[in-house]
């Protein structure tokens, strides 16, 4: 068994069931591939306490490598735009 990587997928559309998460999936695959032990990819809203509590739960579960995907713009209202 591989080291544990955690996917996490940053997005309120996905997050609330509007939307699938399409990336999330291919990075666990690709990740599974090449030898990590990755459990399906964590799906949350956008801002930074969802995000900092998804991976500080991941960091608790003993990732070695964390993974985040989401984000397909800049919108009013989006706070992961200004912490960058």
């Amino acid at each position: 068994m591989g080291s544990l990587a955690v996917v996490i997928t940053v997005s309120d559309r996905s997050a609330a069931g509007a939307r699938a998460d399409t990336a999330g999936p291919l990075a666990v695959t690709a990740l599974r591939e090449a030898g990590w032990e990755c459990s399906d990819a964590r799906v949350v809203a956008d801002g930074a306490d969802s995000v900092e509590t998804a991976l500080r739960a991941a960091l608790d579960d003993g990732a070695r490598l964390i993974v985040t995907t989401g984000g397909t713009g800049v919108r009013n209202g989006s706070a992961l735009a200004e912490r960058g």
